[in-house]
């Protein structure tokens, strides 16, 4: 017979007493990462709702913003409608006889409807 330090009775309290520590430090353990968890998801979505309301403009603010798309786009269909005329007149230029050099404004003004 082998010759043991503690009886066989201790051995099974000392086990099992070391099993529920080792279940409440396990239960400990998943109590902790999931406070972790529900903290980081808030922080995440207060980042976003600070994140959504930093970027909203004021009113004047987005009063100037669509002045200057406006202006911004005008100024395109200045551009384009100014193109259109000089080639319609390189054009015309092309089938006179006379051959004589096409007349290209220097300012850029609309033209005049009646």
């Amino acid at each position: 017979m082998n010759p043991h330090l503690i009886e066989r009775e201790s051995r099974y309290v000392l086990n099992a007493s070391l099993a529920e520590m080792h279940k409440r430090r396990i239960e400990w353990y998943y109590v902790i990462f999931n406070i972790g968890i529900c903290i980081g998801v808030v922080c995440i979505l207060i980042w976003m709702w600070h994140r959504q309301q930093s970027y909203k403009l004021t009113e004047s603010e987005r009063k100037e913003q669509d002045e200057e798309n406006k202006k911004k786009i005008l100024a395109k269909i200045n551009e384009i409608q100014y193109q259109h005329a000089v080639e319609k007149a390189k054009a015309q230029q092309e089938t006179l006889i006379t051959q004589l050099p096409l007349y290209e404004p220097v300012h850029n003004y609309p033209p005049n409807k009646v």
